[in-house]
């Protein structure tokens, strides 16, 4: 669901500014809470914010301006568009006008995957400790029952069963 016309008052707005002045650097949530924004409107807010009290920060609304912001890799499509003014639709159109081709993905989320590549070194299996191997997986499972029926055995090195799985108070037994 959009959330078309809700936007911070020019009260809140001006406030935000004089807050990143005085003290950038802070999380989003800590300048929703000073400036009394909405969590659901304080990151389109402050990046609009961020252009004021900093001017140096404005991009240009020109294809070139707009791919050399994306290819330099710490910025997110609306905090592009944001910073040149203009909506993210539009700024991707401009990144593709430059001539190297669709806009990348990779910019509209956070995390650590980006059009399938992932920016951590994955290891064997399925990245969780504790968790069954992947042959052992029913399909459309996590996992987890598996890895616990496995744990509940003893152990041959120390003959002793584990104390539980983790999360739950059955891992805090003394046994």
């Amino acid at each position: 669901m959009p959330r078309e016309g809700r936007e911070a008052t020019k009260a809140q707005f001006d406030k935000l500014v004089t807050l990143l002045k005085k003290s950038p650097g802070n999380s989003e949530r800590w300048y929703s809470e000073q400036a009394n924004i909405d969590m659901g409107i304080i990151g389109k807010t402050l990046w609009r914010a961020e252009v004021v009290a900093d001017p140096s920060l404005k991009i240009a609304a020109t294809p070139k301006a707009i791919y050399n912001a994306a290819q330099k890799g710490n910025l997110r499509w609306p905090r592009i568009a944001a910073y040149a003014g203009i909506s993210v639709g539009e700024a991707r159109r401009l990144y593709e006008q430059a001539g190297n081709g669709a806009a990348p993905s990779n910019l509209t989320a956070r995390g650590r995957q980006f059009d399938g590549v992932t920016t951590v070194k994955k290891t064997g299996g399925s990245g969780r400790r504790g968790a069954a191997s992947a042959k052992a997986q029913p399909s459309g499972t996590s996992g987890r029952r598996g890895a616990a029926s496995t744990k509940a055995q003893p152990s041959a090195t120390t003959g002793r069963r584990a104390a539980g799985r983790r999360g739950t108070r059955a891992g805090a037994s003394p046994k």
